[in-house]
């Protein structure tokens, strides 16, 4: 009973009131000098289940947002819009209780890094962290605000290695798969730049992992044009590059071993045209 009124109430209260509000906003941004862009949140159960109020491939809406839900499912789905998404952090960081959806429980640094760099790496177009460290008493933020603003910072210069707005969420290039017990995430320009994140950890529920460190090391076998490519192996919790190799390639298939690495792993290839 409950769902069916909630559902009268989308098709003849909820979808209209949005798509009158839509409208309204486009006229008013016609008549500004500097406009802004129009986007739709969406949370976890609205996504389960889409009805009528799902504008998400509406050419009104110009970007996605969303919060609370681990890994990359959503942008997955919705990544074929071609629509900027930008991913709200799951966790305050410095609560005093652990939430259960957040990505690392335990380890809320741990959970804002592995969290910011599997969506940025994954095709988000922005990463946005719930902070309660920045406060009026502390407007520069206090506490344990530099490990956070440095994480973050490594993540930013990784991605300022590429022409990222040229590159497209794709894993297609890892031939053989995924490590077990791992989670990936990447991007490419199919012969020109690719990026790839890994980290590991035991799922609990559906939302989160008990990070599982230890001497992880693979052989990953990826697939790339032929060319000339730069290898480099980061270690994202402050940027170390940790190996890198530049090596001339016939095309197809190769094997690569990883650096051991104690829980995440990030990998930068660049044609060396690329390189700066």
């Amino acid at each position: 009973m409950a769902r069916t009124l909630l559902s009268l109430l989308s098709v003849t209260v909820w979808a209209p009131w949005l798509n009158r509000m839509i409208d309204l906003y486009r006229a008013t941004e016609a008549t500004l000098p500097k406009r802004h862009l129009l986007g739709q949140g969406i949370d976890q159960k609205f996504y389960k289940g889409p009805g009528v109020t799902d504008f998400t491939a509406d050419p009104r809406i110009d970007f996605l947002t969303m919060r609370y839900l681990r890994g990359l499912e959503f942008l997955g789905t919705k990544y074929a819009l071609n629509k900027p998404f930008v991913h709200h952090g799951s966790v305050t960081y410095s609560d005093a209780d652990v939430a259960d959806n957040m990505l690392y429980r335990g380890d809320k640094l741990l959970a804002t890094r592995v969290e910011a760099w599997e969506y940025l790496v994954g095709g988000s177009a922005s990463y946005m962290q719930y902070n309660a460290l920045f406060t009026t008493e502390h407007p520069r933020g206090g506490g344990s605000i530099d490990a956070v603003l440095d994480t973050l910072a490594t993540l930013k210069k990784f991605m300022e290695g590429f022409r990222y707005i040229t590159m497209r969420r794709d894993l297609s290039f890892l031939e053989g798969g995924v490590p077990a017990g791992a989670v990936a995430a990447g991007l490419s320009e199919p012969g020109r730049q690719y990026a790839l994140y890994l980290h590991h950890g035991k799922a609990v529920g559906t939302r989160s992992y008990v990070a599982t460190p230890g001497k992880h090391q693979q052989t990953l076998t990826f697939n790339f044009p032929a060319g000339e490519y730069l290898f480099e192996w980061i270690q994202p919790a402050d940027g170390a590059v940790l190996s890198d190799e530049k090596f001339k390639h016939d095309g197809g298939a190769r094997s690569v071993p990883t650096p051991v690495y104690a829980l995440d792993l990030a990998l930068r290839v660049r044609h060396v045209s690329e390189v700066r």
